[in-house]
């Protein structure tokens, strides 16, 4: 199967035991086009630069924004949870996301 690829847009942070005022610091933090939901305990980002990464590489992105969220965690005195990326593909490509093996969760942006 030839490598297929998808766009990463944004990641939303989740995080737990932290104060409305730490979710606000954490998205001034990333600056840009960052936002926050407090009682969700979400941080967004929304990248300035949209990366084109291929699918079967998207564990490693999840990895590596994993440790983003566990040097926020250790700074910030707060539980990192997990992240979510916001994706950019078309039908046929996400249902080869499906086959790769790896929960993945959409939601239309």
């Amino acid at each position: 199967m030839k490598n297929q690829a998808v766009l990463v847009k944004g990641v939303d942070f989740d995080f737990q035991d932290a104060s409305p005022l730490t979710i606000y610091e954490i998205a001034q933090s990333f600056g840009g086009d960052a936002y926050y939901d407090s009682p969700a305990q979400r941080v967004t980002y929304m990248l300035e630069n949209i990366c084109v990464v291929p699918m079967n590489k998207l564990s490693k992105v999840h990895e590596e924004l994993n440790e983003i969220g566990r040097s926020i965690e250790e700074l910030y005195g707060c539980r990192y949870l997990g992240n979510e990326l916001y994706l950019s593909t078309s039908e046929e490509e996400a249902k080869r996301l499906a086959e790769l093996g790896t929960d993945f969760y959409f939601r239309h942006v």
